[in-house]
């Protein structure tokens, strides 16, 4: 079962790259953990992760002992597990969540805007959509509310 797949992996893996022609490392499951994979298959980051995201701008987001963290493309901690869920890099920052509020954290994990609002989106064209209460807006890089939520 597990060669099958593998197999699988490795097919959808030569269509996806046929028109890309990037290095890009993909998630795999083996015997119930996640690792990563190059575009040919290779095992590049063995499998050891619960639950993982896939790689954006260098990084990827691993869940170890119920805690989020990042690691780079060789498999080190880059950012220690501290967050309660993380999500893709997008522009230079990452939405997490502290306890039931979401901020923004850069590529070396200081937290650039505090976690305080109830649902963000990745930033797209430096403005990222957030929620407070129930009302969207959103925000510059920086953290200026520059629509207001209202």
């Amino acid at each position: 079962m597990r060669r099958v797949a593998i197999l699988f992996v490795m097919m959808a893996l030569v269509v996806c790259n046929s028109t890309s022609g990037k290095n890009t490392i993909y998630p795999v499951v083996v015997d119930g953990k996640i690792g990563y994979i190059n575009n040919r298959g290779k095992m590049v980051i063995e499998p050891q992760f619960g639950r993982v995201q896939r790689f954006s701008e260098g990084y990827a987001a691993v869940e170890i002992d119920w805690k989020w963290g990042y690691i780079n493309d060789k498999g080190k901690i880059v950012i220690e597990p501290q967050f309660d869920h993380s999500t893709l890099f997008s522009e230079g920052r990452a939405d997490v969540r502290v306890r039931d509020k979401w901020g923004f954290i850069d590529t070396t994990g200081n937290i650039v805007i505090e976690p305080q609002y109830s649902a963000v989106r990745p930033f797209a064209e430096s403005l990222a959509s957030v929620r407070t209460q129930e009302n969207w807006g959103c925000i510059t890089r920086n953290g200026e509310m520059v629509i207001p939520a209202v």
